[in-house]
């Protein structure tokens, strides 16, 4: 049988299938130890070293950075872009602050 642990926990922790799960940035070394069975195997162990990535943090960027004008009746444009974008990563989604104002 094969066990599998994880040397720190609040980095990473592995079930007793060997599947790891993250849970804090930072590095663990995670074992597998094979137990002993007498006349026919020696125990064997192997370690290696898992570095867990703390999450991305994005930025948002407008078209126009800081401020913007529109007169009423018309439309303005001022898409957002992320420096994550594509795969797995959220949408960008948009909210007024004074809704009477403009949406």
């Amino acid at each position: 049988m094969i066990s599998y642990s994880s040397a720190n926990s609040a980095v990473a922790t592995v079930s007793v299938s060997g599947v790891i799960t993250p849970v804090s940035a930072g590095t663990v070394v995670i074992t597998a130890t094979q137990a002993a069975v007498t006349g026919v195997n020696a125990q064997a162990t192997q370690t290696y070293t898992l570095t867990v990535a703390a999450l991305p943090v994005p930025v948002l960027t407008f078209t126009t950075p800081t401020s913007a004008s529109v007169v009423m009746g018309n439309n303005l444009t001022n898409a957002a872009s992320s420096t994550l974008s594509g795969g797995s990563y959220g949408m960008i989604s948009y909210s007024s602050a004074n809704s009477a104002v403009a949406t």
